[in-house]
């Protein structure tokens, strides 16, 4: 899939979120963490099938551009209502019912991700409909399904 420069950045991001090392890939243990902040549990057996659904190279490990194949066949389908909010959930770390520019920038400086305050900012205002400098759980449902 042919990303543009807006749509690389946003994958990126979800990508480091999930990685808790620089290795460039998502282990079981990542996944794990990352289900259990979203009230989830599953078997080893299901780990097992969800990163074998997606590892096209078959290492054991999800790599950028799994993630970016399996996330853009999920957003190009009909997304549940529940997945979108528990993806919600995890960003927005407070439960405020939103997010904001300063939280995203949070989220860059501790994964220390160079990325620029202007860029994220543009982030923030080509989703934020109502212009409030943060994003609604709308806002993030249009981000996460706009190409």
């Amino acid at each position: 899939m042919e990303l543009n420069d807006h749509e690389r950045e946003s994958f990126e991001w979800a990508f480091s979120l999930l990685t808790d090392d620089k290795s460039g890939f998502i282990t079981q243990k990542e996944l794990v963490g990352f289900l259990h902040a979203l009230g989830k549990t599953a078997s080893e057996s299901q780990m097992n099938a969800m990163i074998n659904e997606v590892d096209e190279d078959g290492n054991g490990f999800i790599d950028f551009k799994e993630f970016v194949t399996a996330l853009s066949r999920k957003l190009s389908g009909n997304l549940d209502d529940d997945e979108i909010r528990d993806t919600f959930r995890v960003y927005d770390k407070e439960n405020t019912g939103f997010i904001t520019a300063d939280q995203v920038k949070t989220v860059f400086f501790d994964l220390d991700q160079p990325i620029a305050d202007d860029e994220i900012d543009e982030m923030i205002r080509t989703y934020d409909s109502d212009g409030d400098g943060m994003l609604n759980y709308e806002e993030f449902v249009e981000m996460l399904t706009t190409r």
